[in-house]
């Protein structure tokens, strides 16, 4: 009996092509891959893959090559890994992340110098390019740490990149981007429960990068001479310390922004923070000013929460304010993140520490968010209402 792959001789040649040229031909003539090949591969050459793959496919399949794939013979070959060499683990995102080192240790936190800034400059280059080779030796170079996690809840891979001497930061990287969404958490210890929504929200939107602070705020005594003060680590209104990411420039935190910022000038990015408001506002937004627009980004995002929100949550959607919103002035306490550094960066300030932005581009939003906006639950409220901002 003719065995039934036998009469099927198109498949077949496509399937000895897939075992002789990797997982990107498959995608390339399956439709496999969800973003589209061969870009979201990271691999120039899949271009000349696909056109050998034609030829192939023309070519007849001898029968001592049909009976190699029924055999087996040819599919033994180790399947495509586009992340080569970087190590791969198979894991829930959300607890690989929680499990990387945030510390509070003045001993182990400094800020880069002029070499190791480009350096990172280069990695990060490196990892949005595709160029994984490069990207590992950068890494060892920085001793920084580098993983591929197959993610088990969204079955997607990520690029985990993270410091676990100098306090620099972790940073998770989707390698097939969807959306170009930049989420930043500051705060993760302090504002118990953003780090959770910020996994949350990339595998969900699907976003771009997540950025999370590799030390507390008030890791060192050390401040800065940017504008504004806080109580968050004082009895009495002080300065920022160099170690608050979301108000010193000297950190790898700022400088990942920068790059990404001015990497894709379609980028949002989103702050997210934890906040007390005595009024009852679950969630404050701003654009990274106090300006009043109804047509500001904040608006559009704060309207779209509550819809989000009003058929599970309804107290909730009717406590969401907007800074830039004239309808909701005096509802709410909050600065509106109008010294934040990054906002400021994103909203056209050279010179982000001391100079406000003049005006905001609708490119930054922070999401001050109450206890109850950062428990799971309402996770894919926000994760849905976010998406909007991209439809």
């Amino acid at each position: 009996m003719v065995p039934p792959l036998a009469r099927q001789p198109d498949r077949c040649r496509a399937l000895l092509l897939c075992c002789i040229l990797g997982a990107p031909a498959c995608a390339l003539n399956f439709g496999t891959d969800p973003v589209g090949a061969p870009d979201a591969w990271g691999d120039p050459d899949a271009v000349d893959a696909a056109e050998a793959a034609d030829d192939l496919l023309d070519a007849p399949l001898d029968g001592e090559a049909f009976e190699d794939v029924l055999d087996g013979d040819v599919v033994e070959e180790d399947p495509y890994n586009p992340f080569e060499p970087i190590p791969k683990v198979s894991e829930d995102l959300l607890t690989f992340v929680r499990a990387l080192p945030i510390v509070s240790d003045p001993s182990t936190f400094s800020t880069p110098g002029t070499t190791r800034r480009s350096n990172w400059v280069g990695l990060l280059d490196h990892i949005l390019s595709g160029e994984y080779d490069e990207a590992a030796t950068e890494a060892r170079t920085l001793n920084l740490e580098l993983r591929v996690v197959d993610d088990s809840v969204s079955g997607r891979p990520f690029i985990v990149l993270w410091d676990a001497s100098r306090a620099e930061g972790i940073y998770v990287f989707d390698p097939f981007p969807v959306n170009p969404l930049i989420i930043e958490v500051p705060y993760p210890m302090s504002d118990s429960g953003t780090l959770d929504e910020g996994v949350e929200i990339l595998r969900q939107v699907p976003g771009w990068v997540l950025a999370v602070a590799g030390a507390t705020r008030c890791t060192m005594t050390t401040t800065v001479s940017c504008d504004g003060t806080t109580l968050s680590c004082s009895s009495s209104p002080a300065s920022f310390r160099i170690s608050d990411v979301a108000h010193s420039t000297a950190l790898v935190f700022h400088l990942v922004h920068r790059f990404l910022d001015d990497r894709d000038s379609s980028a949002i990015t989103l702050q997210l923070q934890g906040q007390a408001d005595a009024t009852g506002a679950r969630v404050i937004i701003s654009d990274g000013t106090a300006l009043q627009d109804v047509s500001s980004i904040s608006v559009l995002l704060r309207n779209s929460l509550s819809d989000a929100l009003r058929p599970g949550f309804p107290s909730y959607a009717d406590s969401v304010r907007s800074c830039n919103a004239p309808a909701d002035v005096g509802t709410f306490t909050s600065d509106c993140n109008a010294t934040n550094v990054q906002g400021r960066w994103t909203n056209g300030s050279l010179d982000p520490c001391n100079t406000p932005a003049s005006a905001p581009t609708d490119r930054f939003l922070a999401l001050e968010l109450d206890s109850a906006m950062r428990a799971s639950e309402v996770f894919d409220a926000v994760a849905a209402a976010l998406a909007t901002l991209f439809e």
